[in-house]
């Protein structure tokens, strides 16, 4: 089970002095060890090889795949994803040949391939493709990996911008399930700030369709502090959100990382929101949310009471990979595309994240691995309490024992450990770790204590702020 309840987190007291006292810089953990950690010295054959024997170990176990899709129209100015900004459509063709060739040539160097529990695609701007090239590349995804689990998650990030009506009938009909929405923020200052126009009417309309057409999941994500945001600005565009509904909600922190992406160097010359109308905005969100119906799941995502993802909250089956929270608990996670991480039990492996590197390496017939990890078995019993930790799940120590061999109470850091209990983030006693309500807006700081790698990065621009 899980100490993921419904608790009304939107009255929870969290003071200015504890966010700023837990807000360091701090790893997501949607792996662990982190991608920061990863080398190039581990490559294609180090990961042909662990894939191999994984696959042919496991072969009845469900995966995962992400297919990454770079291309922009635009440049979103807060965006630090690994993008291509392109008006011409020249470098579409090419890409989307060395994916397709890159999904045939892995799928086929295997004879039996595990059933699919989730495909997501992300990007850039998966819809940058026309529906024509959307349909090729599904087919080409189910032609390699033809069987799909019953009530698979099939989930694409959507620009309401330029998401026309064929393409939602395209994803529709290809077997789509669940649409994510950029929205961000909805009041027009902001959106000029960041330069990414997008009326409410349009959203709502984009909405409107794709619930007529038969999508069940929708998903929109939020940024707060982002330059340009009042309460009052703020508080309109969450009224707008709750209007449409959406299942799932992603209310992000805007991190300002001018190291991974020089664009947001132009806010600047903008006033962001301090750190106490940071801390006011998040709030907002939290009592609006709450009100609204919906559950707090962890780190910055929400979702309705009905949602599969709230009630795997619930039910301790929540899960965490390179994609966030998933309410389906696969080992393995294959990525296609340039930058996608893949990840099984004992390794991790990320293609090239240029697109040069990437598309030169699949017309040579090699995997584009540029880096990635081997896990040790201290690795793999400190990832799983870790994974526990972010998905608000108790760690008791006897079973974590039995299963890892290992007494976590003699590896966490006593200090750290009483600090938390102190400010009633976790519970801790000789039977079991648990996260509080109040702790669970701050699992990163808590997963920190079974991290080994974190003392040479936290004092690094490495990671963004917890909170």
């Amino acid at each position: 089970m899980s100490n993921c309840d419904p608790t009304n987190y939107g009255s929870l007291d969290l003071p200015a002095e504890l966010i700023q006292r837990y807000g360091n810089n701090l790893p997501r953990y949607t792996s662990y060890p982190t991608a920061a950690e990863f080398t190039p010295t581990f490559g294609s054959p180090d990961w042909e090889k662990d894939l191999f024997r994984e696959l042919q170990e496991n072969p009845e176990s469900p995966i995962s795949i992400y297919c990454h899709l770079p291309f922009c129209v635009s440049l979103c100015y807060f965006c630090a994803c690994n993008k291509i900004i392109s008006k011409k459509r020249d470098p579409v063709e090419p890409y989307l040949n060395a994916l397709r060739s890159e999904i045939s040539q892995l799928a086929g160097r295997f004879s039996r391939l595990p059933a699919v529990a989730q495909l997501h695609w992300g990007g850039g701007t998966p819809n940058y493709l026309t529906p024509q090239e959307i349909d090729i590349l599904m087919n080409e995804l189910r032609r390699n990996f033809p069987k799909f689990l019953q009530g698979a998650d099939i989930s694409i990030e959507l620009d309401p911008r330029t998401v026309s009506n064929h393409h939602l009938q395209t994803l529709h009909t290809l077997g789509f399930n669940r649409l994510s929405f950029g929205v961000q923020d909805f009041d027009p200052e902001v959106q000029r700030v960041i330069n990414r126009i997008q009326p409410y009417e349009a959203v709502a309309r984009l909405c409107n369709e794709s619930r007529a057409l038969g999508f069940g999941g929708i998903n929109m994500d939020l940024i707060y502090g982002l330059p340009k945001q009042s309460e009052k600005s703020f508080e309109s565009t969450l009224e707008k959100v709750c209007r449409l509904r959406p299942d799932r909600i992603a209310l992000y922190g805007y991190a300002h990382v001018t190291w991974v992406s020089k664009t947001q160097r132009v806010f600047d010359k903008h006033a962001r929101p301090s750190s106490d109308l940071r801390l006011k905005l998040f709030q907002l969100a939290l009592q609006r949310l709450a009100g609204e119906g919906y559950r707090y799941i962890g780190m910055d995502h929400f979702a309705l009471a009905k949602d599969p993802m709230a009630a795997a909250c619930e039910d301790g089956t929540l899960h965490r990979n390179f994609m966030g929270y998933s309410t389906h608990k696969t080992a393995t996670l294959l990525g296609f595309g340039m930058s996608s991480i893949s990840t099984i039990p004992g390794a991790y492996a990320q293609n090239y994240r240029a697109i040069k590197e990437y598309t030169a390496a699949v017309r040579e017939g090699r995997i584009p691995v540029e880096r990635g990890l081997r896990r040790s078995a201290e690795d793999r019993w400190r990832g799983a309490a870790i994974q526990s930790v972010m998905c608000s799940q108790p760690i008791y120590f006897e079973e974590f024992e039995r299963s890892w061999g290992i007494d976590l109470r003699d590896t966490m850091r006593l200090e750290i450990v009483q600090a938390l209990k102190d400010d009633a983030l976790a519970e801790v006693d000789d039977e079991k770790l648990a996260v509080t309500p109040k702790g669970r807006f701050f699992l990163r700081n808590i997963a920190a204590i079974f991290d080994s790698y974190l003392p040479s990065h936290v004092q690094s621009k490495t990671f963004s702020q917890a909170v």
